[in-house]
């Protein structure tokens, strides 16, 4: 799984630091996402394990609502927000951000006014492909095996405690069909 602090080591972000909210760097980040949106248009977008980047254009007069942006995306599990504070905010993070991060553990990243988005995005896609893959092959090998198992044994609930264990998901299966 990758993780906030993975993302400083793309090429693209090797200039960007953790700002605020340090304990959140090992938040998974299952998503990376641009924020074009205002506060509160934004919120329908937010999910768990999302890392936002944004220059905070839309917001740049709306201090609060980049507060009640980052209060949103901690209630909502998000993963952190990458802030690149130099084209609209005069190169500062609002402190409140900052206080508000460190007392939840929310990771806020300082991004530097030179990165283009459209490069993050790329190394992030070759960054999940290479993290993810081998991983996954790996636990495909295991829930096929869980298939041959079950197959042999027709041990029902032991089939349904190994993809859970495998998937992390509940399972249930009936056996009336």
């Amino acid at each position: 799984m990758l993780k906030v602090v993975d993302l400083l080591k793309m090429p693209s972000l090797g200039q960007s630091y953790i700002v605020a909210g340090h304990d959140g760097m090992f938040n998974v980040v299952k998503k990376l996402e641009i924020m074009e949106e205002p506060y509160p248009a934004v919120l329908e977008f937010l999910v768990p394990y999302e890392f936002m980047l944004t220059n905070f254009w839309s917001m740049k007069d709306n201090k609060e609502g980049r507060l009640q942006l980052v209060r949103s995306m901690i209630e909502k599990r998000c993963s952190g927000l990458g802030i690149m504070p130099g084209p609209h905010l005069n190169d500062v993070i609002d402190p409140e951000i900052i206080e508000l991060a460190n007392r939840s553990g929310f990771a806020i990243v300082y991004v530097s006014s030179n990165v283009r988005w459209g490069n993050v995005i790329s190394e992030y896609g070759v960054l999940t492909h290479s993290t993810m893959m081998p991983s996954f092959d790996a636990q495909l090998g295991e829930i096929l095996n869980s298939f041959s198992d079950f197959h042999i044994e027709k041990n029902v609930g032991r089939f349904c405690r190994d993809l859970e264990k495998l998937l992390g998901l509940p399972m249930i299966m009936s056996t009336d069909t």
